[in-house]
């Protein structure tokens, strides 16, 4: 499945994965082709780069994921934190500039992925 999705996503193509998909080896490899991504963060490890805001509700870090010996190389993402009453919910995404996916819309995004499926988002 990986070889056909690189072979049919454009540069600037933005797939958003359920966290069922998650392979950071194949998570870069799109980088690579200009395909950007959003995901749920799984357990993994990860050494924070730079903090870009530091709120209550919002925490969006650039962080090296898969740092620690493995299979994979580590991988450079945005770590995107967003608490909605008592929770914190956590996605990395390949896009590592705010401005271009702030926070919030990231969220927004992942949120909707089953809507953007059945096309119920756009009516």
């Amino acid at each position: 499945m990986w070889d056909w999705l690189r072979g049919c996503t454009a540069d600037g193509t933005l797939l958003i994965f359920d966290r069922g998909f998650y392979d950071f080896t194949e998570f870069a490899a799109l980088m690579t082709t200009g395909v950007a991504w959003i995901t749920r963060l799984k357990k993994a490890s990860y050494r924070v780069q730079r903090t870009l805001t530091h709120t209550p509700q919002v925490v969006d870090q650039i962080i090296e994921l898969g740092h620690k010996r493995g299979r994979a190389k580590p991988i450079i993402v945005r770590l995107v934190e967003i608490r909605r009453e008592n929770t914190w919910y956590r996605y990395i995404t390949s896009v590592t500039n705010p401005v271009d996916l702030p926070p919030y819309l990231v969220a927004d995004l992942y949120g909707r992925r089953w809507h953007i499926e059945t096309d119920e988002w756009s009516s």
